[in-house]
């Protein structure tokens, strides 16, 4: 039998013959497959605006470029997520400002943003939501963008709505490793109808063709999308909801299989209230012990990402529970498609180190 990666999605047999289909009929960079995909994942979400692009990082810098951020802009982030969130800050030509998460989730402490920023950018990584109010409740007209590249198809308990539509933009990613699959490809939301246009302007290297003329409408770059890749990710749509529950499903395995442990926990998702963990965070003062142990035994793993305050050209004061989160949190095996029976050994494993 073929070893899994740490997280694993099988492809299905209709994602194949969509991107059969679109071959065999030239719909190679554009096609019916992209509208179709922003048609229905828009119906999802609630939102009159979805646009496909093709990477979830193109997704925040087109969501950037749309609330008119300049190069004197600043925008407040979180310190744990993955580099393409100040990086696509970085080059719209605004100025990143990282702010450390809360001490007991990886999620953004508001409470620690004291001043007005151009743009608040919260990560909702692996379905968790932070709890924007202290700031919002403070600066109302800030324009949020929420990154959601990680937690499409999650619901925030705090506002009862689908991650990302509960701002003004909310940017996802289609990678491999998310709970759609589209080998490639990101999507930008938002809930003013008029703004698909100006998405795909920007999208477009920023021009709008008038009866077969250029017009040049803001500086942007090439985020154009590939048509084979809306198709891979709507053959995928097709099957989201048994993906999710088996991600839900696995979150199970590893609660009751790691409950009680002194050295390990499993960083919580509220399952009740709609988040998705698509992956499973486990946190450990000693990772390195763990992670040599299950490696031993044949069963991948991956750590988590490091404290984004090491990134140059950013400001950002000692992030203590970043780094405490980057240090310590590691994924197991998981995925929608993962080998139960590698989960059970990795469980068994954790459990006989305490």
């Amino acid at each position: 039998m073929t070893q899994l990666g740490w997280f694993h999605t099988s492809i299905t047999d209709l994602t194949r013959r969509l991107v059969s289909e679109a071959l065999s009929k030239n719909y190679v960079t554009s096609g019916p497959h992209t509208r179709t995909l922003e048609k229905e994942l828009a119906t999802i979400l609630g939102v009159p605006t979805c646009l496909y692009t093709n990477s979830g990082t193109s997704a925040l810098s087109i969501a950037l470029f749309a609330s008119g951020v300049k190069s004197d802009s600043l925008v407040a982030t979180s310190g744990i997520g993955w580099v393409a969130t100040p990086q696509a800050i970085q080059l719209t030509g605004a100025k990143p400002h990282i702010f450390d998460v809360l001490e007991d989730l990886p999620i953004l402490d508001c409470s620690k943003i004291i001043q007005k920023y151009d743009v608040l950018l919260p990560v909702n990584y692996n379905g968790r939501h932070p709890n924007l109010s202290p700031y919002i409740d403070k600066y109302p007209n800030t324009v949020v963008i929420e990154d959601s590249c990680k937690s499409l198809f999650s619901t925030s308990p705090i506002t009862n709505r689908p991650s990302g539509t509960s701002g003004s933009f909310g940017c996802y990613s289609l990678g491999m490793i998310s709970a759609l699959p589209g080998a490639y490809g990101g999507i930008v939301v938002s809930n003013r109808p008029d703004d698909y246009d100006k998405l795909s302007v920007i999208k477009w290297h920023g021009v709008r063709y008038v009866d077969g003329i250029e017009q040049y409408h803001s500086r942007s770059y090439n985020f154009k999308s590939s048509n084979l890749h809306a198709a891979f990710a709507l053959g995928m749509l097709d099957s989201y909801q048994e993906r999710l529950a088996r991600l839900r499903s696995i979150y199970q395995m590893y609660l009751v299989g790691l409950n009680g442990l002194e050295n390990v926990r499993l960083l919580p998702s509220d399952l009740s209230a709609g988040e998705v963990p698509l992956l499973i965070d486990l946190f450990t003062p000693f990772r390195s012990k763990y992670i040599a142990a299950l490696n031993a035994s044949g069963i991948p793993t991956c750590n988590y990402h490091n404290s984004l305050s090491h990134l140059p050209d950013v400001h950002a004061p000692h992030l203590v529970n970043s780094e405490l989160f980057a240090n310590g949190v590691f994924h197991p095996p998981c995925g929608p498609d993962q080998d139960l029976s590698t989960i059970e050994q990795a469980i068994s494993i954790i459990r006989s180190l305490g």
